[in-house]
């Protein structure tokens, strides 16, 4: 019988796995879960929807010299108010792969 994950189980599975250093195919056994369904959690997880990678963002007023970005990981980054825009690409460009892996 098919099992319907909540997607924070999908999210919860694919951190594990990243953690676990075991392969898709090792990781989905040990967890009884369908290779193939994992696959396309991890697909979806890393598509160019940025609503699929980024946590909604609060900006406010502020008068610090700097931006600070805090993921759900505990990593926290913080830039000069005056980085151009072309760095933060870069640097989110980054995170999404590195994320991806």
């Amino acid at each position: 019988m098919r099992r319907n994950y909540t997607e924070a189980e999908k999210q919860r599975h694919l951190k594990r796995y990243q953690e676990s250093g075991l392969s898709q195919k090792a990781y989905c056994a040990k967890q009884n879960l369908s290779w193939t369904t994992f696959k396309n959690w991890k697909k979806r997880a890393n598509s160019s929807d940025p609503a699929a990678v980024f946590a909604p963002v609060t900006i406010s007023e502020t008068a610090a010299p700097y931006l600070v970005v805090e993921t759900a990981e505990g990593w926290r980054i913080q830039i000069p108010a005056n980085c151009p825009v072309e760095h933060l690409q870069q640097l989110f460009n980054a995170l999404r792969c590195n994320h991806a892996a």
